[in-house]
């Protein structure tokens, strides 16, 4: 579970508490590098050609129109998206007519449409807050309409994969927190080929559904639902994914002690990994053993123990060489930590 939070005098802050069936991200205390590795892994998946759809405005708009029912627009109200700007990097904002402060945006890097709605007051508390079950069925409903229209499938994005995360909110001054409460229930499910998720080095791809305390579902985003794949590389067919030897699983901890430093090693599963910058991407994905790296650092004011910048450590699982991989590249966005610090 994790917390995000802060205060302000008599403001109502939010922060998250993730709570799901994934595995946990929580940083706890800092120890040294000394987890135990698995020295050999087995997958039963292989190498995918997939490519990010190209979408025109014409396309973004049909997307939109089928997502904003889902958010509470009446099913007879004609969908307008109106003030369309596209920037050099594919950014398209729109404002949904008919539509109670509605709005979208589409970034062609992620293959991201997300659909918000204002939801009035955020920091008062309704006399009713929905409940858990009622947010999961307001995901299953959600989830129901989009693959009815076939705007998801079933077999990429599954409720049965669905993660819960508690997006929180607290009210206080300088003398403490004087209330607190779930703001919103943020409903995840991850693309997943063979039964394997999809990712990048440092973000993941699905169906976001959050349901808003008042039982109003505030957002939706479909993040990478629709990529395309042609193959599944060297497969007979879709479904009938060939299992892989068994190879020497590479030293992890050896290779982010000479390259980030003294840190806490996260394992966060396979994922079929994909470039940070997806637009126009058509290429070979394959699965990769994925881990974070959270450097320990000295604060050098008060001499206590911190987090650095987390990396991400990654190596494929169909490379026989075991090529360990980090991003981002240290030094690449401001300074790497360990030359600013001592270790300990």
């Amino acid at each position: 579970m994790k917390k995000i939070m802060g205060f302000q005098p008599l403001f109502a802050l939010i922060f998250i508490v993730g709570c799901s069936n994934a595995p946990s991200n929580d940083v706890g205390e800092l120890d040294e590098v000394t987890a135990s590795r698995p020295k050999a892994v087995t997958v039963q998946n292989i190498s995918w050609r997939l490519r990010t759809p190209v979408r025109d405005d014409a396309d973004v708009r049909a997307v939109v129109s089928a997502v904003a029912p889902s958010l509470g627009l009446e099913s007879n109200a004609e969908v307008v998206v109106q003030s369309v700007s596209q920037e050099t990097s594919r950014r398209v904002e729109m404002h949904v007519a008919n539509g109670s402060d509605m709005f979208a945006v589409y970034e062609s890097a992620r293959d991201s449409i997300e659909v918000f709605t204002g939801v009035g007051n955020r920091g008062v508390e309704p006399r009713a807050p929905v409940s858990l079950s009622g947010a999961r069925t307001k995901f299953a409903a959600v989830w129901d309409a989009l693959v009815g229209q076939g705007v998801i499938s079933p077999e990429r994005v599954s409720r049965d994969d669905v993660e819960l995360h508690e997006v929180g909110a607290a009210q206080g001054d300088r003398d403490g927190t004087h209330r607190a409460w779930v703001d919103e229930y943020a409903l995840f499910a991850p693309v997943k080929l063979g039964g394997v998720e999809l990712g990048t080095p440092t973000s993941r791809f699905g169906m976001w559904v959050n349901v808003h305390r008042s039982g109003k579902v505030r957002r939706i985003e479909l993040a990478g639902t629709a990529f395309l794949s042609s193959s599944e590389g060297d497969a007979a067919a879709p479904g009938q994914p060939a299992g892989i030897d068994s190879q020497p699983a590479p030293d992890v901890d050896a290779f982010v002690l000479s390259t980030v430093g003294v840190s806490r090693v996260e394992p966060l599963g396979i994922r079929l990994l994909l470039p940070a910058n997806l637009s126009d991407f058509d290429g070979e994905i394959q699965p990769h053993q994925l881990f974070r790296a959270i450097p320990r650092i000295i604060i050098p004011e008060t001499g206590e123990v911190g987090n650095g910048k987390a990396y991400s450590i990654s190596y494929s699982l169909l490379d026989a060489g075991g090529k360990l991989n980090v991003f981002p590249k240290p030094l690449d966005y401001g300074s790497n930590p360990k030359k600013e610090v001592k270790k300990l």
